[in-house]
């Protein structure tokens, strides 16, 4: 009797408590992916030469602001160039010597800026289309510091007033209205390997001491003449000068 009541009693245990529960796997079918589709970018149209030559003018005029030798937040650039930049700024005041924005020069579309004569006075020409591609293709301010376009406005009109006060008004008239194309080269890639050794020594190695942003041909014109040992007749630096040069009025 009493296994009987004990048998009872385990039963009645065991039905009552709990039962783990079973776990079922569950499969849903297969869903496709779905695509996405994402809209095709609106392309930006090319900008017109005039709007570029609009555009070069804005920029050609924050940059003569910005260039101001008299302004005190220059007194960073070298004394030398801050000399010349000051007697350009002089000279333009008497008269003596022409700003000249112009669109393009007929020799050479990559021509920053020129010097020459207009008549009896001084000119330094900057091309409007060169100075646009420069701000906006070359260095534009989302890749490169902004300063670059400033050191390399303020570096180029020094460079172009040492092309003035070093040679004399027949020099600039033969370059530009002689027909003999190979001596006109060759004397002004004399004056080049004139000018740029005084620019890189006074003015692009300065700069670059104290840390400031210059584009990259100024910073391999540097490089080079310190390789030569500042010597300009250095055939590596010779080389750097023939490459880079080209007439702006030699069509």
């Amino acid at each position: 009797m009493w296994s009987v009541l004990l048998l009872a009693i385990a039963v009645t245990y065991f039905i009552t408590q709990p039962q783990p529960l079973r776990q079922e796997r569950i499969t849903y079918p297969a869903q496709p992916v779905p695509r996405i589709v994402l809209p095709s970018p609106i392309p930006i149209p090319e900008k017109t030469s005039e709007q570029k030559i609009k555009e070069g003018a804005q920029i050609f005029e924050r940059l003569m602001g910005e260039s101001d030798p008299f302004f005190i937040g220059n007194k960073y650039y070298p004394p030398f160039g801050i000399a010349w930049l000051r007697g350009i700024v002089e000279a333009n005041k008497k008269g003596e010597l022409l700003i000249t924005p112009v669109t393009t020069f007929p020799g050479a579309s990559s021509t920053l800026m020129a010097s020459g004569y207009n008549g009896q006075k001084m000119e330094i020409e900057i091309s409007l289309l060169k100075l646009w591609g420069f701000v906006n293709v070359d260095y534009p301010v989302t890749k490169y510091d902004s300063r670059v376009a400033k050191h390399t406005f303020m570096n180029g009109m020094v460079h172009e007033a040492l092309h003035l006060r070093g040679q004399k008004k027949e020099f600039f008239d033969f370059s530009e209205n002689s027909t003999d194309t190979q001596r006109v080269y060759e004397e002004r890639l004399k004056e080049e390997l004139r000018v740029w050794p005084i620019m890189i020594i006074n003015v692009i190695r300065p700069l670059r001491v104290v840390g400031q942003p210059l584009n990259n041909d100024d910073i391999e014109a540097d490089g080079i003449l310190r390789g030569c040992k500042d010597d300009p007749s250095c055939p590596l630096f010779v080389e750097f000068i023939k490459k880079r040069f080209r007439d702006p009025y030699q069509k």
